[in-house]
């Protein structure tokens, strides 16, 4: 399970959407094209300061009509599956063009401190030992998005190691982007002829 906010800004959040199929475009010859790509999973860690978060970086396509991250996080113990391993939440920020500012502390930024706009999802836990989410965004802006993930601020427990084996969690980004192929280019000056068919109400251009 997952819950979904926006930080830094008061946009309403995305709906969620999983896409799993390549389909052809409506609109002219256009077609709908699917990409993927992903991220080795990283052991996650708990938020103290700024170099706790595991930071992944993803590249969007130009002509992109929805990207979907799919956020899978799990647990280790001994090289085996964590099942006993406490539950701990994952919080995963994104944001276009730099690695997002966050502040999982509620610190006070200096005055006059403007702060980027990002997004965060909280993932929670469905099985034992794994969960998953998923996070969309329609028309992303196209280049560089960050993700910095992180575990909650350590409680302050003492452990005695070598007791037991250590719980491991990690979080591994996977992207899936739908983009368009084949749209027209209009150039300022040039004209363009062309037939709309009758069962389209519209032509997509850039």
């Amino acid at each position: 399970m997952l819950q979904l906010e926006r930080r830094g800004s008061g946009c309403s959040p995305p709906r969620l959407l999983l896409l799993i199929y390549t389909f052809f475009c409506a609109v002219g010859d256009c077609l709908f094209v699917t990409d993927y790509f992903t991220r080795t999973p990283r052991k996650l860690n708990a938020f103290n300061y700024f170099a706790s978060v595991e930071l992944f970086h993803f590249n969007v396509p130009e002509d992109t009509m929805m990207a979907v991250w799919n956020l899978i996080t799990f647990k280790e113990q001994g090289g085996t599956f964590g099942d006993s391993c406490p539950n701990r939440n994952v919080t995963v920020y994104f944001r276009s063009g730099a690695p997002p500012v966050i502040n999982p502390l509620y610190t006070r930024f200096p005055r006059d401190t403007v702060v980027p706009g990002s997004f965060a999802v909280t993932l929670t836990w469905t099985l034992p030992n794994r969960t998953t989410g998923a996070f969309n965004v329609t028309s992303p802006l196209p280049g560089d998005w960050f993700l910095a993930a992180h575990l909650p601020k350590d409680e302050g427990k003492i452990s005695v190691k070598g007791l037991s084996e250590e719980c491991q969690y990690l979080f591994q980004p996977q992207l899936i982007v739908q983009k368009l192929i084949g749209i027209s280019v209009l150039y300022p000056g040039y004209f363009i002829d062309q037939m709309i068919p009758v069962h389209n109400r519209s032509a997509l251009y850039k």
